[in-house]
């Protein structure tokens, strides 16, 4: 009977060790190894613009190839902005009213300035020829005094000055006169563009007010999911489908804390396929997890004990059969090679 309990109690410790040994053992091919699963990055389709989706043309988990008609929408141009447009027109020709009057006013000083500049210096040179005449009438009356043409030479010297400060204030006058009309000539010019640029544009408005749009696949692949449904409007870069490509691209894996400073970027891996160890693909790291998290209950060798790692993504050929979200084995093959 004693013999029977022995027996009984090592054949016990012989199957948990065993089933200890099985839950320990890392995954196929030895080495630093661990688990992950494979998946390709899921895009979020939208679009710019506030929609109304009016018909959906895929379901979710369908099959699609590039290209090919996902949703058709309807974009209904806001009416706020053409009604907004004419009081921008009316605004611009107001300013354009205020900028020539302006300079019609500026003329108009310059004008004013110039006609009182002149009068001074006319009247500046009536003394002077009042002057002159005088003393050439008083030189004939007296006809035993001879005056000579040097006694009243300062007074022809400062006519001849007024008449050159004459001439050059009147061609003063005449340049900056002749830049305020070039300017209102030419000046206007800006106005009439942006008038004519806000008249394309309601123009454009009014011929798009609705607008009929075909959202299509941007590659060959599948539908995740549809976040919308007919009838339905959705804002601007809302996500309308989800879609990923048909072969995952990637492998998620999480390193054992313990081990997390033995895998770096670049450094090899295999993965290998848990249902057939035949089927693996070669790859390399490509980003590490910057702090250590809770490793998934799928991917611990206890699932019902917490543990702790480091995330690792593996890129691998894009043409492999993993099936999306499949498990599956990483095995460490060596360090990046040194350039």
């Amino acid at each position: 009977m004693s013999r029977s309990k022995f027996n009984l109690f090592y054949l016990m410790v012989l199957i948990a060790g065993a089933g200890l040994y099985l839950l320990l053992s890392d995954p196929p091919g030895g080495g630093l190894s661990m688990y992950g699963f494979a998946e390709s990055i899921e895009t979020e389709v939208n679009y710019n613009y506030p929609v109304e989706v009016t018909e959906i043309l895929v379901r979710a988990g369908e099959p699609v190839d590039s290209g090919q008609a996902l949703l058709r929408l309807v974009r209904r141009n806001p009416e706020a902005g053409l009604a907004d447009q004419p009081y921008r027109i009316d605004e611009l020709q107001a300013e354009e009213a205020a900028w020539r009057d302006q300079r019609e006013q500026a003329l108009h000083r310059m004008k004013t300035e110039e006609t009182a500049e002149l009068a001074k210096i006319d009247e500046q040179l009536a003394e002077v020829e009042s002057e002159i005449d005088y003393r050439r009438t008083a030189a004939g009356q007296l006809t035993s005094i001879t005056l000579a043409e040097g006694d009243y030479q300062p007074l022809i010297d400062r006519r001849n000055s007024l008449h050159n400060e004459r001439e050059r204030i009147t061609a003063g006058y005449v340049q900056r006169v002749g830049a305020i009309r070039s300017e209102l000539r030419y000046g206007q010019a800006p106005y009439r563009e942006r008038i004519r640029r806000i008249e394309a544009e309601a123009e454009y408005e009014r011929a798009n007010l609705e607008q009929e749009i075909v959202l299509t696949a941007p590659a060959r692949g599948y539908i995740g999911g549809l976040n919308c449904r007919e009838g339905e409007f959705k804002s601007a870069f809302a996500t309308l489908v989800t879609f990923y490509e048909p072969h995952s691209e990637l492998v998620k894996g999480y390193v054992h804390e313990d081990q997390a400073v033995t895998v770096n970027n670049g450094d090899r891996f295999r993965a290998i396929s848990l249902q057939d160890e035949s089927l693996y693909y070669e790859g390399k790291v490509i980003g590490l997890g910057s702090r250590i998290v809770e490793i998934p209950e799928r991917l611990r060798r206890f699932p019902e004990v917490k543990s702790y790692g480091r995330e690792v993504t593996v890129a691998i050929p894009v043409d492999n059969r993993f099936l999306q979200k499949e498990k599956v084995g990483l095995r460490y093959l060596g360090k990046a090679a040194k350039r």
